[in-house]
């Protein structure tokens, strides 16, 4: 009977182990949020179940000029941006269908039946959030730009999605940083 308890208890350690390590596995180390892979994952089972009339939203932020927080202020203080970044997003995005960093200083999140304003009015809570952030005594005025695109067409891929709100980042950067673009992907026909 001894032998039975210590093999389910050594089970039941192993499976809380795995459990653990698979969710290691899908998440940014520094920020606790999705890792690319993960969250490509969970937004591509989303396209594949969402219907006619249904929203999706991909938003990418990147922090403006975040090299320079590193350089000044030290990786220590450019590791604080980031993870208070993520708990702002988590914050302002709750219902987020994921939240992701994917690399660096730029973080994705993905979104259901998000109207254009709640998206702008969150956008401009998150920029005055981050230029409120201070180190050490030090006001850091951490900018950021967003890229965001907005489908309502059954059918649409991830990469399809991603592509286009990435070059909206890119135009947002463009425009002089500090802003978002939203751009919406017709249905084909």
């Amino acid at each position: 009977f001894r032998h039975a308890v210590v093999t389910i208890c050594q089970r039941r350690e192993i499976d809380q182990m795995n459990q653990r390590l698979q969710e290691l596995a899908q998440k940014d180390s520094l920020t606790g949020l999705m890792n690319t892979a993960a969250f490509r994952h969970r937004v591509e089972s989303h396209l594949t179940s969402v219907e006619v009339g249904s929203e999706t939203v991909l938003l990418i932020l990147d922090l403006d000029d975040f090299k320079g927080i590193n350089d000044v202020f030290g990786h220590p203080c450019g590791d604080y941006v980031l993870q208070e970044a993520a708990i702002k997003l988590r914050a302002l995005f709750p219902n987020a269908i994921g939240a992701a960093r994917i690399g660096g200083d730029e973080f994705m999140l993905a979104l259901a039946d998000a109207s254009p304003q709640e998206v702008e009015d969150n956008f401009c809570q998150f920029l005055h959030d981050m230029k409120q952030l201070g180190w050490r005594g030090q006001t850091l005025s951490v900018g950021c730009s967003m890229g965001v695109c907005r489908v309502s067409c059954p059918g649409t891929t991830y990469d399809e999605l991603y592509d286009a709100a990435d070059r909206a980042l890119y135009q947002a950067k463009r425009l002089g940083k500090g802003r978002f673009i939203c751009c919406e992907l017709a249905p084909t026909l």
